[in-house]
């Protein structure tokens, strides 16, 4: 599976480069961050989270069938749940929060959950979770296999290689 990260390179977290990437690849990861307006806006970097920025009810209200990988950034399992309802893509969530995860997985049952991780997120949560997105640097054989054992997906991010032994690579994508 190949995974647009944060829609088209140049136009990062915009519908924009969401909408020009989505028919080159199998899904989009984007990022939703809460501005201090209480706005859910996309955006991955804390710094930008009140700058000019898409929202995630933007995202929502587009007519085309997206399939997106939300990346959480924080625990907003509840607005988020809240501002995806209704909507007409097809969403895989998850977080590095793991506050989060596990209040998504209590809330919803309609989405795909998976934990975002850097290391080894842990037994207790594998058991839980639909998939796991894991830094290509912290991925082995063996990890791979006891992710396999929970009949898990596992994407990975922090390479363009294709990857062996995984369900999706999470890259950044330029169109020419």
């Amino acid at each position: 599976m190949n995974i647009a990260h944060r829609g088209l390179w140049n136009h990062q977290n915009k519908i924009e480069g969401i909408l020009k990437v989505a028919s080159h690849v199998d899904a989009v990861e984007v990022d939703v961050r809460v501005n201090s307006n209480g706005v859910l806006v996309l955006c991955h970097d804390r710094a930008d989270v009140d700058r000019i920025n898409d929202t995630l009810e933007d995202l929502c209200n587009i007519s085309e069938k997206l399939h997106i990988v939300l990346d959480i950034k924080g625990n907003l399992a509840k607005p988020v749940v809240g501002a995806i309802r209704g909507s007409a893509h097809e969403w895989e969530l998850c977080s590095f929060d793991q506050r989060c995860v596990m209040e998504l997985l209590s809330i919803q049952k309609e989405h795909k959950v998976g934990i975002l991780s850097s290391g080894f997120p842990g037994d207790e949560i594998l058991g839980k979770v639909d998939f796991v997105s894991q830094d290509y640097e912290f991925l082995d054989d063996d990890m791979i296999y006891i992710y396999r054992l929970y009949n898990l997906k596992i994407y990975v991010f922090g390479t363009s290689n294709e990857v062996n032994g995984v369900d999706g690579v999470i890259r950044n994508v330029l169109l020419a």
